[in-house]
């Protein structure tokens, strides 16, 4: 399966996680390209650990607090009509209230940012069921 030999490669071998950072990139490459559907599949654990911004720390993660800062650090890029997906995000370390408060987070970062958060999902298994409804679509 192709997402088994992806993640064999995939080490946690950096001091830190910059998701918003990487979120922005992207949203710096697709500004040109407005034609067709556009996907951004990002797999993360969803942990942002940089820019000033350390979800790891946070028993539960205050999104009335966290996105103010964003916005006033121009944080938050446009990403108009884009479906995201984030995959492989999971608990390992934390409790349920955190893991809600994640999703909650990056549902409001994403509808600020003008996109759609299809897919919040731990494995592979939902993301191959997402992609099974909508083949049919």
């Amino acid at each position: 399966m192709i997402w088994d030999q992806k993640t064999s490669l995939l080490r946690a071998d950096r001091p830190a996680t910059n998701v918003l950072g990487a979120i922005a990139y992207v949203a710096w490459l697709l500004s040109d390209n407005q034609k067709g559907r556009r996907l951004l599949l990002i797999f993360t654990d969803g942990r942002q650990t940089t820019n000033g911004i350390n979800f790891e720390k946070l028993s539960e993660i205050d999104s009335r607090s966290i996105l103010p800062q964003l916005r006033r650090r121009h944080l938050i890029p446009k990403l108009q009509a884009v479906e995201v997906f984030l995959l492989g995000v999971h608990m390992a370390g934390k409790d349920h209230g955190y893991i809600h408060s994640l999703r909650e987070f990056y549902v409001k970062y994403f509808e600020e940012a003008e996109a759609v958060l299809r897919g919040f999902w731990p494995t592979e298994k939902e993301w191959d069921t997402y992609m099974e409804l909508n083949s049919q679509r």
